[in-house]
């Protein structure tokens, strides 16, 4: 079983993550239009008529999908190697073309956890908006390009219960000198278990995250690079039960940070690529249910996990400080910054079905397990030789009540 952990959030310099939003910022100032120069409140793209192109999804036999891994013009999405389905692994691959300048589709190809065996693959035009695609693209997202790399709200998503699969797909139509409204993309929803297409929808303006529920997908998208002020920002809620179902919509200016299996995760602050922290220190999340009506707040919130999980400190006005002291000195934490951040009393909460463990001077890191979605909790110590050691200590699942799992730790040992 493979294992895809993220960054222990007391270890990362409070100056790497400024320097991330300065730039977002900076993309922000330097080129947002006004407005008044997009007209009007955001509506779908379905909605008016606009030159169509239409999602694609191919399916692949074995054959096929050996030589697509085999050749030269395909290979892995390094920010999203692989997802973590009901019973299954899903590896996403991204097509090139021939001159490997652009990104041509996106190929999932699910196997078996039990015995490797190919469940299906299909290949899925226009392409996922990873990190090379948009680099390449010449339409406004591509200045967003850090948010869509969160594994809590980024470009490819997988529903709590693994049985779903969300991917926003590389604009098709945009210009970097035209107006943010006149950016066209479409976001896919596929059955986890068979690779079908669930339910595909086109939306315009700039998208800053997605949110995939066990029954809805949830898109956040703003004529401006952020969804405050002129930036306002609107969460299209989409059902999945019901593909034909029209979407339910609702404004906020608070950025869409994560999902859990009946709601919407909502942050002051915009997701750190990786999701394991905030820029400044933790924050007051606010969870909403699919049509926005706020069910509670959640403060201390340090990270926001894939799945519906997260990770809050008890003690916001400490983290705030020692995050404050960090910048200040304008250097890499010392040890003991580093020390009295790990000492913090610290929680995992499963925004879902309220239960929380604790969490206090161990990592929590981003695994697959049987369901799909999950989290390790483990320590790290120091050997005889000055090593360090991690122990898996528990493991959690997005599909069940959330307590801690410590039966087959031995599948995260040697990842």
């Amino acid at each position: 079983m493979s294992q895809r952990a993220t960054r222990d959030p007391q270890c990362t310099s409070a100056r790497r993550r400024r320097r991330y939003y300065a730039r977002l910022l900076l993309a922000a100032a330097v080129l947002t239009l006004p407005l008044s120069a997009c007209g009007g409140q955001q509506t779908l793209a379905s909605d008016r008529a606009t030159e169509k192109v239409t999602v694609k999804t191919t399916e692949l036999t074995a054959e096929q999908v050996a030589r697509i891994e085999d050749a030269g013009n395909t290979g892995a999405d390094v920010e999203f190697t692989s997802l973590p389905a009901e019973n299954s692994t899903i590896t996403v691959l991204i097509n090139w073309e021939e001159n490997h300048l652009k990104p041509s589709g996106t190929t999932l190809v699910s196997r078996n956890r039990s015995d490797d065996g190919l469940k299906w693959a299909v290949t899925i035009t226009p392409a996922s908006a990873s990190l090379s695609a948009l680099s390449e693209s010449e339409t406004p997202q591509r200045n967003l390009t850090s948010l869509l790399q969160s594994h809590a709200s980024g470009q490819i998503l997988v529903s709590p219960n693994g049985r779903r699969i969300s991917l926003i797909l590389t604009p098709h139509k945009g210009d970097l000198n035209g107006r943010l409204a006149e950016q066209y993309s479409y976001v896919v929803v596929l059955d986890a278990t068979s690779g079908t297409v669930v339910r595909t929808e086109e939306l315009n303006g700039v998208i800053l995250g997605q949110g995939l529920t066990n029954n809805a997908l949830a898109v956040e998208t703003a004529y401006d690079y952020f969804p405050g002020g002129t930036g306002q920002g609107r969460i299209h809620v989409f059902p999945l039960d019901n593909p034909s179902a029209t979407s339910a919509n609702f404004d906020t200016d608070q950025w869409l940070a994560g999902a859990g299996t009946d709601s919407l995760l909502l942050s002051p602050q915009p997701p750190y690529p990786y999701g394991p922290e905030s820029a400044s220190g933790p924050s007051t999340v606010t969870q909403v249910d699919t049509s926005g009506k706020v069910r509670r707040t959640i403060d201390g919130v340090e990270t926001v996990h894939p799945g519906g999980w997260v990770t809050r400190v008890s003690d916001p006005a400490a983290a705030n400080a020692l995050a404050n002291q960090t910048a200040d000195k304008n250097k890499e934490k010392d040890a003991s910054i580093n020390a009295a951040q790990q000492s913090l009393t610290r929680q995992v909460l499963n925004v879902s079905t309220g239960s929380s463990v604790d969490v206090t001077g161990a990592n929590v890191s981003q695994v697959e397990v049987e369901s799909g979605p999950g989290l390790l909790i483990s320590q790290t110590t120091t050997d005889e030789n000055g090593n360090s050691v991690s122990t898996p200590v528990f493991w959690l699942s997005a599909a069940d009540d959330g307590h801690p799992h410590t039966e087959n730790l031995e599948q995260f040992t040697n990842k």
